[in-house]
């Protein structure tokens, strides 16, 4: 086979060639020994020592160029945002990116390069381009949740972050969970760290509205463990109006809650600990069928959408036109939004706070938070692993210490949220992030969009559409799953 050939003499490649771009000898440097300053402080002095240090003591590599592959001019923001900065120009964010990046550049003597072709459908055919010509054209490559990911396991164009000296996943600097949940077969192609700041789906709400209203003191509420979709769903019926008296509801009126028809429903399962797929004893992907609580999750959802006149949903195809509601024009009570689109609500008049999905019940030990984060990648064509990464091992390890205190106790904890309690909600939903492997494995297919694909279609037969579906979604799955077992490395 073409690919693995290819990827048999790059493997041979990168151990000759080592951390040194022309296969020298290279220089070690403790962490000690090697002290970045910005200003006149050193670096290493204002750490705050909560992180692991990574095990590899920093490496001259020579000046090369860490060739990083990304995402551009998208709705997803993300890979704009938090990795490459030309320069400090006094915005807090791009600072923090500036400086995390010049300090792991000193560290290893590197050179940090982006290098996009364009949107987030762009990284698989590159990805597969590079790999089949057997040609190092990327070290690392910024990729999603939703694009690519099982294609590119598939033809094992991934390589297997488990088989990577210079990479400890045990550091608290790697999410933790991931590794518990997309492992398989010892082999993990895409991960996460501090790196790749987490992207979740999290719950808006107007303050304004929920005074108007009377309503309770939603922070309390999931501090004392009894923000439930019961509980949700009743409060979301509090709130309608037809606010121009015309008789109809349309996107000129008022509803408890607006939200994008779409990933962002499948997030209440996740959050009520259920997930479409899961591993079983032997590790193979199996899909998950409806049990008597999943059918009682759902009814509830559809109540949501579709019984009375509190909730109004768009399409993602909507987005940008007259049928999209915002939530800055403080027509809903709760909004679904996406954690990195925070910011553009900066200018909304009303304040607003951020809360957790529900729990299923009071019973369920902890809230839970879907991640439809961006992953990290090495492409399989990546001429030195062990310089992939131990660059990973300290983008990671400062992105914790320099970059995620601005990312969330500076910019989301004050530039953007309104209140002290939010961020405290804050703290609730990025400490309980999970994955679906049904997701980051089948991408958009009827069984890991249900939810939505349910909701969108009126079904109510919840049972009939999972049979319908089950053994054609499961041989996607087995599929993957039989990628894995026979993994390069």
């Amino acid at each position: 086979m073409k690919i693995k050939r290819a990827i048999a003499l790059l493997l041979l490649a990168g151990l000759l060639v080592g951390c040194g771009a022309t296969g020298t000898e290279t220089k070690d440097t403790t962490n000690s020994d090697t002290e970045t300053t910005v200003g006149d402080t050193t670096i290493e002095e204002e750490l705050s020592g909560k992180w692991d240090k990574p095990d590899i003591a920093a490496k001259d590599c020579g000046g090369r160029d860490l060739n990083i592959l990304y995402a551009s001019g998208t709705s997803y923001r993300a890979h704009e945002l938090y990795f490459f900065s030309d320069g400090e120009n006094g915005d807090t964010l791009n600072d923090a990116v500036y400086k995390r990046n010049l300090t792991v550049e000193d560290k290893l003597n590197i050179k940090i390069k982006g290098i996009t072709l364009g949107d987030i459908t762009t990284i698989y055919p590159a990805i597969q381009k590079s790999v089949m010509a057997g040609s190092p054209d990327y070290d690392l490559s910024l990729t999603h949740t939703y694009e690519g990911i099982s294609w590119m396991i598939g033809e094992q164009l991934l390589y297997n972050w488990n088989a990577i000296e210079s990479v400890n996943m045990s550091k608290n600097y790697w999410n933790q969970n991931m590794n518990e949940t997309l492992a398989v077969n010892g082999v993990l192609p895409v991960v996460k760290s501090e790196y790749m700041p987490p992207e979740v789906f999290v719950i808006l709400f107007n303050k304004k509205l929920q005074d108007d209203y009377q309503l309770d003191d939603y922070y309390q509420v999931v501090k004392d463990g009894k923000w439930t979709l019961d509980y949700f769903v009743n409060e979301v019926g509090k709130v309608s109006d037809d606010l121009n008296g015309d008789g109809q509801y349309d996107i000129n009126d008022r509803y408890g809650l607006a939200a994008m028809l779409d990933a962002d429903f499948q997030a209440f399962f996740n959050g009520c600990n259920f997930y479409a797929v899961s591993k079983d004893d032997e590790g193979k992907l199996v899909i998950n069928q409806p049990t008597e609580k999943f059918v009682d999750m759902y009814s509830k959802l559809y109540s949501l959408v579709y019984d009375g006149h509190s909730t109004y949903t768009y399409r993602f195809s909507q987005l940008g036109t007259d049928k999209e509601m915002k939530f800055e024009n403080g027509q809903a009570l709760f909004y679904i939004g996406n954690s990195n689109d925070i910011d553009l609500l900066r200018s909304m008049d009303a304040d607003f706070g951020i809360l957790p999905f529900p729990k299923y019940d009071e019973q369920q030990e902890n809230y839970r938070t879907l991640s439809m984060s961006g992953f990290i990648a090495m492409p399989a064509s990546a001429g030195d692993k062990e310089f992939s990464g131990l660059a990973t091992e300290y983008l990671s390890y400062y992105s914790a210490e320099m970059f995620m205190p601005v990312f969330y106790d500076t910019l989301l904890g004050t530039k953007y949220v309104r209140d002290n309690e939010s961020s405290e909600m804050l703290d609730i939903i990025f400490e309980n992030i999970v994955f679906d492997p049904a997701m980051v494995y089948g991408a958009y297919n009827e069984i890991s969009y249900s939810a939505m694909n349910l909701l969108v279609n009126k079904n109510k037969d919840v049972m009939s559409y999972f049979k319908a579906r089950t053994n054609s979604n499961q041989k996607v799955y087995d599929k993957v799953y039989e990628s894995f077992m026979d993994y390069n490395s």
